[in-house]
């Protein structure tokens, strides 16, 4: 009697849905300056051929011949909080305001 179980699939499979590995606030930097770079379909291209090194955004970068920029490393500073008005300042420019609309011009 015959086999009838089908055959494996001896070709090599390739991931079609390849994603970057974006483990942190930085890489997620990295990957989007990589994208402004070339495009969004080149990067993930690069994905597909990094073989056995994992999809981080410094191997793309690497198999791009990408230097990203060491400014990225860095957290974006955050905006500053204006200072904060003292008590007496506050008091002085509420009274100023209660001045202002009893007294229209």
């Amino acid at each position: 009697m015959a086999d009838t179980s089908p055959e494996p699939d001896l070709q090599p499979t390739q991931p079609t849905d390849v994603q970057p590995l974006l483990t942190n606030a930085r890489a997620r930097r990295e990957w989007d300056w990589i994208v402004r770079q070339v495009g969004l379909e080149r990067a993930l291209e690069a994905l597909r051929h990094l073989g056995n090194r994992k999809p981080y955004p410094l191997n793309v970068a690497r198999h791009l011949r990408l230097q990203i920029p060491a400014v990225l490393a860095k957290e974006p500073e955050a905006p500053q909080k204006p200072p904060s008005i003292p008590p007496e300042v506050q008091q002085r420019l509420e009274a100023l305001a209660q001045k202002l609309k009893r007294h229209p011009f």
